[in-house]
């Protein structure tokens, strides 16, 4: 049954409850027509009325549980299993004990389980992300410097010295058999060398070449001579230059161009090579720089970020060759992947192939260096395939590492980072310790757990029944006040939830309970989607009374401000109006709310649409033609809240005028868009006495956003100390609101947007929970609490002042 089809058949049940017998059936016969499923319904609430409930349950039979009481299954259970007899399941308590432990450590297995798998996919999320950032920084980093070396190269290509230099040798014949006498011989070899350094700051290592591939000038001591052609692949690459391309060359030994004595094994070089032009800007040839310091700075480069005791970057070529520095030399040396020498470098020397083993724990390959297959990382790289592997794979040393890595098909070698395995993942080690430890401590909590339980059945058999009203059960308990009790419940064939309110018998007389109930009857009369919907009401078998409502996933206004401070002007009117909008079904019925204030306006998502307001706490809801002592609280007091109470109702509690609510609903727009009270003092007497006394400052001044002087205006008019210079109706200031709302939207697209981002705090439903007045040890005042939301005052009458 839907919500509209529900609410037609109270309105027919509350028809025909209030004509005599001989009546319902030609009442029936209008009402019903046709729709037989509906006559069915109503007739089952009449067949289950009787005067003092209209949700009574069957009568006792033969000696049963009384009407409204059941026995519950796990009562019985409960109670065999305390006293010690075989229960349901057949076992004796110790093997129930037993069963129940293994079960216990199931679970626990299982739930440590699912932590440390949880654990370690975001662990593993958070490496990935880790090692892909330190890839990617290191490598912008190189990608800049190499920029910067082809452009420093590229303008020492362009001084005019040099170029003037390189086009005298040009003149010399190439297919002479004293060439390389005399381009040595001349005088521009100095001039181009002096030329260099002047501009390098320091002496480098250069070669330049004619558009044939003959080489021109040097000073390198190896390789090709003073006018001879280059070599495969070196004129590749020289095309490339002579096209107009700045080519940088992956790092390559010193030792490989040069001898000198000086030099050390494993120093490393990077080449830049880029064209000459002419004045008239034709490419006459290619110079070629290759730079030691260059070479140095490329491992700095990748060295800067090395992360914790085994995190590295390095460079590698296609061939798996290192290109950069190992973090790791001194192992290498003990490893002898390197000689063990103080000048020993690992850079073009250590190969980045799989030795099968962890070479640090002992392991010695059987297999040649030149013979094992390159690390898993290089050959995917090498490939072009750039990654990250979280598994692990072997490193050049053996050690199981994870790594991301990328290859630079420009510069010809790719880029690694890693870290070993053990390293990334050790907080999954500690995880698995601390479960161990838990896992151990298990007995001893099973043993106290079952203490306790065989203590929880033992008071569990005292309590054995429980409580069914009508068609509701009750499940949880989820609020209690002074005079009443809040409980989750669900229709027991609708299986909707529900919230139960029961009044607490020792504290209500016979007249307290007629007017409670009066009130809910005209409560449930409202039916605007803004207004908490009551389902039904009633008594129990022993005289307490109850009503079902709706139970609500949301949260308060109250709560809402403690998040959000003061609202967005267009949130505001929209909650505004639609306050407005269940008010003006209440008042055009002739009900006066009373007590409107944040706590008892909930925000809830329904029926698909977010901030979906709904007005609570119907149970203190008055009609005007109520007698004006009925106003007045079993205990003598005025209930309300000060900041929300008008000031005429202070003055006369037994006043019933609906624009009581308007000062309320102003009180409630001035908290909405300044964040602050109306009035300083918070629910004490300092608050009532300037709610009498007092006029408000304008939300305007108490709050630095700019609030629209027709918004402003409303929130001022709606607070004024006389009734009559307030707005007369709710019409009224929907007027003003729907005109805001047209300049000023608060579109679903920005209430859902609001919500996905503040999921948390609509976790906890609720549920109209009327306050209930509790004594306060303070003063006349008293404490009216509504369950779970906070507190509001009740008062004596106050004297006219």
């Amino acid at each position: 049954m839907n919500r509209a089809r529900h609410a037609r058949a109270k309105q027919v049940f509350l028809g025909a409850v209030a004509l005599p017998e001989q009546d319902r059936a030609a009442y029936l016969d209008r009402q019903c027509g046709a729709d037989a499923g509906l006559r069915e319904e109503v007739n089952s609430l009449l067949k289950y009325h009787d005067p003092r409930t209209i949700l009574a349950d069957f009568p006792a039979a033969g000696g049963g549980p009384s009407a409204g009481q059941i026995r519950l299954p796990w009562a019985d259970a409960w109670r065999q299993f305390a006293s010690g007899r075989r229960t349901l399941i057949g076992l004796p308590p110790g093997l129930q004990w037993l069963a129940a432990a293994l079960t216990s450590a199931l679970l626990l297995t299982l739930l440590g389980y699912w932590v440390y798998c949880g654990m370690k996919r975001e662990l593993r999320e958070i490496r990935a992300n880790e090692l892909v950032a330190l890839r990617d920084a290191q490598i912008s980093a190189l990608e800049h410097w190499m920029e910067y070396q082809e452009s420093k190269v590229e303008s020492w290509a362009r001084d005019l010295s040099l170029v003037s230099a390189v086009q005298a040798l040009m003149q010399i014949h190439t297919d002479t058999p004293t060439v390389e006498r005399d381009l040595r011989q001349a005088p521009q070899q100095k001039e181009i060398g002096d030329t260099l350094q002047a501009m390098a700051g320091a002496a480098v290592l250069y070669a330049i070449w004619d558009r044939s591939g003959v080489m021109v000038a040097t000073n390198l001591a190896t390789g090709a001579k003073l006018g001879e052609r280059i070599r495969a692949p070196g004129g590749n690459v020289l095309m490339k230059v002579l096209s107009g391309e700045t080519v940088v060359r992956k790092p390559f030994e010193k030792n490989a161009v040069v001898r000198d004595s000086q030099l050390k094994r494993g120093d490393r070089l990077i080449a830049v090579l880029t064209s000459i032009c002419n004045t008239e800007g034709a490419v006459i040839g290619v110079l070629g720089i290759a730079d030691s310091e260059a070479g140095d700075m490329f491992t700095k480069i990748l060295s800067i970020a090395r992360t914790g005791k085994s995190g590295e970057t390095y460079a590698f070529e296609e061939h798996g060759i290192m290109l950069s520095e190992s973090r790791f030399n001194a192992q290498l040396k003990q490893l002898g992947l390197i000689p063990n020498e103080p000048a020993a470098r690992s850079s073009t020397l250590v190969q980045v192939r799989d030795p099968g083993g962890d070479l640090t724990a002992g392991y010695r390959p059987q297999v040649p260096l030149a013979a094992r297959p390159r690390t898993k990382m290089a050959r995917l790289a090498a490939a072009g395939t750039d990654g990250v592997d979280l598994d692990g794979y072997r490193d050049y040393r053996g050690v199981l590492v994870i790594g991301a890595w990328r290859w630079l098909p420009r510069a010809g070698f790719g880029v690694a980072t890693e870290i070993d395995y053990d390293e990334a993942y050790a907080p999954l080690t500690y995880l698995s310790t601390a479960f161990g430890i838990l896992f151990g401590l298990l007995v001893v909590s099973v043993g106290a757990g079952f203490l306790a339980l065989i203590w929880i059945g033992r008071l569990k058999t005292q309590v054995g029944e429980a409580r069914k009203l009508g068609q509701y059960i009750l499940e949880e308990r989820i609020g209690e006040g002074g005079i009443g009790i809040v409980y989750r419940a669900r229709h027991a064939m609708l299986k909707r939830p529900t919230a139960i309110k029961l009044l607490k018998p020792d504290l209500i007389n016979g007249e307290t309970l007629a007017r409670f109930e009066r009130e809910v009857q005209l409560a449930s009369r409202l039916t605007h989607p803004n207004t908490i919907e009551i389902y039904d009401y009633g008594r129990t078998p022993d005289g307490v009374f109850y009503y079902a409502m709706e139970f609500l996933p949301g949260l308060s206004l109250a709560r809402l401000i403690e998040i959000e401070g003061a609202l967005a002007i267009p949130r505001a009117v929209h909650i505004l109006a639609q306050i407005c909008r269940s008010l003006n079904e209440a008042h055009g019925m002739g009900l006066v709310h009373r007590d409107i204030k944040p706590l008892n306006i909930m925000l809830c998502q329904r029926g698909g649409d977010a901030d979906v307001v709904k007005v609570l706490d119907f149970g203190l809801v008055k009609d005007v033609d109520t007698p004006a002592d009925a106003d007045i609280t079993a205990t003598g007091v005025l209930s309300g809240t000060p900041q929300y109470i008008a000031p005429e109702r202070l003055e006369d509690p037994s006043c019933l005028d609906t624009r009581s609510d308007i000062y309320s609903l102003g009180a409630v727009g001035y908290k909405l868009l300044t964040g602050a009270d109306v009035f300083p003092g918070g629910n004490g007497m300092e608050a009532l006495y300037h709610a009498l006394h007092t006029t408000p400052a304008r939300p305007s001044v108490r709050t630095e956003r700019p609030i629209p002087d027709q918004l402003d205006q409303l929130i001022v008019d709606c607070l004024a100390k006389a009734p009559n210079d307030r707005p007369q109706d709710v019409g009224q200031i929907l007027g003003v609101l729907d005109a805001l709302r047209q300049r000023m939207p608060w579109t679903q697209a920005d209430a859902r947007a609001w919500w996905q981002t503040n999921h948390e705090q609509r976790t906890r439903p609720v549920a109209d929970l009327s306050p209930v007045t509790q004594r306060s040890t303070s003063g006349n005042a008293s404490a009216t609490a509504s369950p779970g939301t906070g507190s509001s005052t009740t008062l004596p009458p106050l004297p006219d002042c």
